[in-house]
């Protein structure tokens, strides 16, 4: 029975799929991402049975034989959903913790970076190919799920990272794109930066994609990379944007969780070496963070009494 249900879900999702250039229904889609959850729970991952009926079922009417091949359907799933419900911040925050569930398991998780699918993730994960990750149409509040989505990619990514410092420099291309684009206004006092919304939602952005990065780079040598990565230019730019939108909580909330995240000694990936200046650095930083933080409110008249 379960096998027939899937299989009819499966077959109203293709269907609803393709009519989605001319509209569909939001509750229909949260439904059926509910309705994939659930599955997933049951008859994906470690704890499964590779023999299921389900899978006899969905081989006889849909030629899906096995998990891998059902994976693939839902990556297709989450990937349709990325591109054409970016306005829908309730079906994009079902759709990556689908994907967030799916990439927590370590049996999947390799099952998944074989597929064309999940590699294609990697390497378009930009606003041409999913428009929530873009400025211009979206508002602060749904930058929420950025976390969520490169929390995921990140766990994808380091299944074959290993210490390839090329795959990772690829991959992080359109944040660093992104991060040029906003670092010559940034250090322009004369630039009429209160007015450039564009600017302050790009950082906004920045700050919550690199936290889900540095929530999933949970070993040393993938944090290193992050932190050289983002050491010592782009430390600066947080602190620019801190010192300029201090009292904008949309934009400082996620730029002093990202450095939260990054004081994390998750996993012990922060226990360098002795002769390592890592620590020294990463404190500095983040108290020049913190710092700037601090000071720019002090200043403003606001907080003044309460001090």
């Amino acid at each position: 029975m379960d096998g027939e249900l899937v299989c009819r879900v499966l077959q109203l999702m293709d269907l609803t799929d393709s009519r989605l250039s001319t509209g569909s229904c939001e509750k229909l889609e949260l439904a059926m991402m509910s309705f994939f959850d659930h599955f997933r729970k049951i008859y994906v991952g470690e704890q499964v049975q590779k023999n299921s009926k389900v899978y006899r079922r969905l081989n006889e009417v849909l030629g899906l034989y096995d998990e891998t091949q059902l994976l693939s359907v839902l990556m297709r799933k989450i990937i349709t959903n990325l591109k054409f419900w970016g306005s829908s911040e309730q079906i994009i925050a079902k759709t990556l913790g689908l994907l967030s569930e799916l990439s927590g398991g370590y049996s999947c998780v390799r099952k998944l970076v074989k597929l064309d699918e999940t590699q294609f993730m990697l390497t378009h994960h930009t606003a041409e190919h999913f428009p929530f990750l873009g400025i211009s149409r979206v508002g602060t509040s749904e930058m929420r799920c950025r976390t969520m989505l490169y929390t995921a990619l990140g766990r994808l990514l380091m299944v074959e990272l290993g210490e390839g410092e090329e795959r990772f420099h690829t991959f992080m291309m359109p944040i660093t794109a992104a991060m040029e684009s906003i670092i010559g206004l940034l250090g322009q006092p004369e630039t009429p930066l209160y007015a450039s919304e564009d600017a302050k939602k790009t950082l906004i952005g920045l700050a919550r994609d690199l936290r889900g990065l540095a929530f999933a780079f949970n070993t040393k040598t993938t944090y290193m990379m992050l932190f050289d990565w983002i050491y010592p230019v782009y430390m600066k730019v947080l602190i620019r944007g801190l010192e300029i939108w201090y009292g904008v909580p949309a934009l400082t909330t996620p730029v002093l969780k990202l450095t939260a995240e990054l004081a994390q000694n998750r996993n012990q990936r922060l226990q360098f070496d002795v002769s390592s200046p890592n620590g020294i650095l990463l404190f500095r930083e983040l108290s020049n963070i913190i710092c700037a933080y601090g000071e720019s409110l002090h200043i403003c008249f606001v907080y003044v009494h309460k001090y």
